[in-house]
């Protein structure tokens, strides 16, 4: 027969120093006279707020001073799309503009970077697609990069650009539209059809009396936001989350496993669980960071603006406005995927707001992204927008650009290098051909003054007297003596 077995209690210890807890070590106890000297020192975090504000403050007055830099001298070139459009141009266009914007390392960090805007603008029922550059981008740069992209394509430049939308009308609604999922989530870049015809059809509801425009704000992103979206794909693959998480009972759960002794740390850490499961869909994420990361990053931001000329006395546009501005917002659900631009965050004075063209931190895109975002509508026909109406091409080199012996008719629209004929040439039969409004009149007018301040007889037959009377308004008091008019209207 077994004896029963008797609890016996454990024995104490014995020997020297036996009961006496060891003192901390030295870098447990330089963070403990640390913490005692800050606790007794509450003034110290006025002085943390302190300089916090400050770092805010002055990180906008910086931002603010890089920004006016930058539209010192800002032009808008409007592009006016070839009758038919590439679906991969766009791409080509931003990963050419890519490297147009990023700048040297040093005056990145002085000037900061330099951003562009693409704007979709209706007035009334006419659409202008356009690009807003910075000053300090180099002339011409910008235009070379559609021309490139859309061969067809025609680009005028406006020096002084102008606000989007007037500043002084009455009423405006607007916002932001922001993701929301993690920014290095892509959205849907793959569509069968072109992605902006929604958009498109929500911006031909205007009547005359009234504005709308969508900004896509991009500049180059940053080589450190790049790599925190590369990190947050290595900690979904390791099982962690995308972002290291901040535990506020992490330093007092830090201190209390310091003062435990090695035997018990070892059992908790032996005595852990079987590792969670892992989300099935985290894996899928991981690609789709890594596809997004290995294109070039932007930053960029999305803002929209509807508003309204005049409205009657007693009468509240608002409500039509609002109505409005949520179909543009909604127009871009076409891009949902893994992340969506639906988080919608709305403007107090959404018209200033869009005149500043200003870019703040933004979210993280892809050049395809961007390329969806930001492109010339692929549709053959899109109400309200005028199409170019013949191919752009720079002048052959044959051709002559001025010199005695040749009359200048004007510059070429790609390369501004001037176009000449000769004066010989010119004598015999010429064919002006154009579509109404392309400035054949205009070319005439001014051949016709050219030679006649250039001592050259001139004979002009004009059916209609609209001609003879700009070549009469053009011409100085010093050939007066010389022009002889006949107009059979005179007695």
């Amino acid at each position: 027969m077994t004896p029963p077995l008797v609890a016996s209690p454990t024995p104490a210890p014995s020997g020297p120093g036996a009961g006496v807890i060891a003192p901390p070590s030295a870098p447990t106890r330089w963070v403990l006279q640390a913490a005692d000297w800050a606790v007794d020192r509450p003034w110290l975090l006025g002085v943390a707020a302190a300089l916090l504000l400050a770092y805010i403050a002055g990180r906008d007055l910086l931002d603010g001073w890089r920004h006016r830099r930058h539209a010192d001298r800002a032009r808008l070139v409007t592009v006016a799309p070839p009758p038919e459009v590439d679906p991969h141009s766009a791409d080509a266009l931003w990963a050419n503009l890519h490297g147009t914007l990023t700048p040297s390392r040093r005056r990145r960090l002085l000037y900061g970077s330099p951003h562009v805007v693409w704007q979709y603008t209706w007035i009334g029922r006419q659409l202008l697609i356009s690009i807003w550059v910075p000053g300090s981008v180099p002339q011409g740069a910008v235009e070379a990069a559609v021309r490139a992209a859309w061969p067809g394509a025609a680009c005028t430049t406006d020096d002084h650009a102008s606000p989007p939308i007037p500043l002084d009308v009455p009423a405006a609604v607007g916002g932001h539209l922001l993701p929301t999922a993690a920014e290095w989530l892509p959205i849907n870049i793959d569509h069968d059809n072109d992605p902006l015809r929604a958009l498109m059809s929500a911006g031909s509801q205007l009547k005359a009396d009234e504005y709308a425009c969508v900004q896509v704000l991009a500049r180059p992103a940053t080589a450190r936001r790049a790599a925190r979206a590369r990190r947050a794909a290595g900690r979904l693959r390791d099982g962690k989350t995308s972002v290291p998480a901040i535990n506020p009972a992490a330093p007092l759960l830090w201190l209390i496993e310091v003062f435990q002794t090695g035997s018990t740390v070892r059992s908790r850490t032996g005595s852990a669980g079987a590792a969670p499961r892992r989300d099935p869909g985290v894996e899928r994420d991981v690609r789709a960071i890594l596809d997004k990361t290995a294109h070039p990053l932007w930053t960029i931001g999305v803002r929209y603006a509807i508003a309204k000329n005049n409205h009657r006395g007693g009468s509240r546009p608002e409500a039509r406005l609002r109505g409005i501005a949520d179909a543009v917002a909604s127009s871009f659900a076409v891009y949902a995927g893994r992340n969506r631009l639906a988080h919608r965050a709305r403007m107090a004075q959404p018209v200033a707001v869009l005149a500043t063209r200003r870019l703040g931190a933004g979210f993280l895109a892809s050049t395809p992204e961007l390329a969806v975002l930001a492109a010339l509508p692929r549709d053959l026909a899109v109400p309200g927008l005028d199409r170019a109406r013949a191919k752009s091409m720079p002048a052959p080199v044959a051709v002559p650009t001025g010199g005695r012996g040749m009359k200048v008719l004007g510059d070429a629209e790609v390369g501004g290098h001037a176009v000449a004929l000769s004066v010989a040439d010119a004598r015999y039969h010429l064919h002006v051909v154009g579509s109404t409004g392309s400035g054949k009149t205009t070319l005439l007018v001014n051949m016709a003054v050219e030679d006649i301040t250039a001592g050259r007889g001139t004979v002009v037959i004009d059916p209609h007297g609209d001609m003879v009377l700009d070549i009469l308004d053009r011409l100085p008091a010093s050939v007066a003596g010389r022009v002889v008019l006949f107009d059979p209207d005179l007695p």
